[in-house]
């Protein structure tokens, strides 16, 4: 019996091609809202930048405006003294500097004193006595070149802090000099003690120490500080009589390395010799 012809196997069509289709359309379509949500919050990011790029460079024009508004204002000021500065709370803005040494001289206090006392001891520093007064045409000066140190930038942004704010300058003293050393004197004649320097003396072959001590003394920068403080207030203070310690030049320590030093040449012969004998 004849068999019929076997039919040759089918070949089964790829599917591939239409299946990353599918999938690229699906995920093209899942992920193109996302894209676009991205895309408008990048926009809004570059938005933002520019905004406070906007903002920095309009607060930096106001800046430079006010600064140059107040050096203006300053220029126009001519030759006196800035306004809210002050001499010890003695208003001397708008004022030329004769003006405000004139106003200074007038409006400060011509008292003040300092009662110091120590061990029972106790002394007087008084303005009157000592001629002292504050120093009215340094002040006024100092005042008017308070705005008108450093450079263009140091200076705008001085008269433009003191648009918000005051600055008191704090004047300086004068006294009679001789009469005010004099004074300090005697207080020292009582209070200072010389230090003992520390020293070898040689008692027959044996070097001897001699030891050091610390001394005293009236600190007088801190006394003449508190003296210029009561005479620009005009207050009479009283205070303890500031003291320090002088420490000697030559150590106890000092001293005994010397010693040493001298025991050693004195422990063998020693040979002198003076001008080849």
């Amino acid at each position: 019996m004849t068999q019929p012809p076997s039919r040759p196997p089918r070949r089964r069509k790829k599917k591939e091609p239409l299946v990353v289709l599918l999938v690229a359309l699906v995920v093209a379509a899942v992920t193109w809202p996302f894209e676009k949500l991205r895309g408008h919050g990048e926009h809004r990011e570059h938005s933002r930048r520019r905004g406070r790029r906007r903002a920095a460079v309009l607060v930096a024009a106001g800046v430079v405006a006010v600064l140059l508004i107040v050096t203006l204002a300053a220029a126009a000021g001519g030759n006196t003294i800035h306004g809210n500065v002050t001499v010890h709370g003695i208003g001397v803005g708008g004022l030329t500097v004769d003006q405000a040494a004139l106003k200074l001289a007038q409006a400060a206090p011509r008292s003040g004193a300092v009662t110091f006392a120590w061990n029972g001891h106790r002394w007087d520093l008084n303005a009157t006595t000592l001629h002292a007064r504050l120093a009215a045409v340094s002040a006024a000066r100092d005042a008017y070149r308070y705005t008108r140190q450093g450079n263009f930038l140091a200076r705008s942004w001085t008269r433009l802090w003191l648009v918000l704010a005051s600055h008191d300058v704090t004047p300086a003293v004068v006294f009679a000099k001789a009469r005010t050393a004099e004074r300090l004197a005697t207080v020292a004649r009582v209070v200072d003690i010389k230090p003992v320097q520390g020293s070898v003396t040689i008692k027959g072959a044996q070097p001897v120490v001699r030891e050091a001590h610390d001394g005293r003394a009236v600190d007088r920068a801190t006394v003449m500080s508190l003296f210029k403080r009561a005479v620009i207030s005009g207050d009479h203070l009283t205070a303890a009589l500031p003291v320090v310690r002088v420490v000697p030049e030559v150590s106890t320590a000092d001293a005994q390395a010397a010693a040493a030093t001298a025991r050693t040449w004195l422990s063998g012969p020693l040979a002198l010799t003076h001008a080849g004998h």
